[in-house]
């Protein structure tokens, strides 16, 4: 995409979701040379459009200050679901560059309950769009950082959880077909906010390993594993069978003690009965 042409920058302007699509089957270091020498007014609605890992690592290897102005340009909910896959290091970087009050907003949708969803889940999730084909999807997942181990979840444009894909299936479909024609259109997502006995007791796990994560507004923001529920559920077990047979051992000791005292006390009262005769 050349920035120096006006109908270039005209397609950012009218189309910021469409010049998304396009800008994620780039390499994030032309997308971030692009940025560079865009209006704040135009990187941030595309920011905002592109899928949170292809976003994370455009903002990675932009320039640090416009990277923390276009973060703080688009609203924190979305903001923070980028700024939490980026890497310790850039976080501490572009938290320096921007304002008290943005970072404050951004944490506000990182920080969650412990044992929740959001504590537990893994915010790196791997999804397609829902307007792509499948032969689009197939090149698209090719190029995914991690592995995939679970579903795909599909997205629309505000990245709304509409459905999820067994890669399996996707291989063998039309490669011609729309992603929303071959997907399952029923996810059984985990909300954000689910405590640890919620997540246990959910009917998801009886055909999934992992279960997608979604906010208030059905916004995907992460995906959980259901061995790292179990494990925190079987340490939160543990930690309380420990506590409990503290708590018996403590008990047991005072009534052992209470008990002596009146043996005590008895054998006393049956002495000076004594003495009396």
């Amino acid at each position: 995409m050349n920035n120096d042409h006006p109908l270039s920058m005209e397609f950012l302007r009218l189309y910021p979701f469409e010049a998304a699509r396009v800008l994620e089957e780039i390499a994030a270091d032309d997308v971030a040379a692009l940025f560079n020498d865009l209006a704040l007014e135009l990187i941030a609605p595309v920011l905002a459009a592109m899928l949170p890992d292809r976003a994370a690592l455009s903002l990675k290897a932009m320039d640090p200050t416009l990277a923390a102005k276009s973060l703080s340009e688009i609203s924190p909910s979305q903001a923070a679901r980028i700024y939490r896959l980026l890497t310790p290091e850039v976080q501490q970087v572009l938290a320096k560059l921007m304002s008290a009050k943005t970072l404050r907003r951004i944490r506000h949708f990182i920080n969650y309950a412990a044992i929740s969803a959001g504590d537990l889940m893994e915010p790196n999730v791997p999804m397609l769009p829902v307007d792509v084909t499948v032969a689009e999807a197939i090149r698209r997942i090719e190029r995914f950082d991690q592995a995939v181990a679970c579903e795909i979840y599909v997205v629309d444009d505000a990245h709304r959880l509409l459905g999820q894909l067994e890669l399996g299936r996707l291989l063998i479909s039309n490669h011609h077909a729309k992603v929303k024609d071959v997907m399952n259109r029923r996810p059984q997502p985990l909300a954000v906010h689910a405590t640890a006995e919620a997540l246990l007791s959910h009917p998801g796990w009886q055909r999934h390993r992992c279960l997608p994560v979604v906010d208030r507004d059905n916004t995907l923001v992460g995906i959980l594993d259901f061995t790292r529920v179990q494990e925190v559920n079987d340490n939160r077990e543990r930690t309380y069978r420990d506590t409990s047979g503290g708590l018996v051992s403590v008990v047991g000791l005072y009534w052992l003690t209470i008990i002596q005292l009146l043996d005590s006390l008895f054998s006393m009262a049956g002495a000076g009965k004594g003495e009396k005769r």
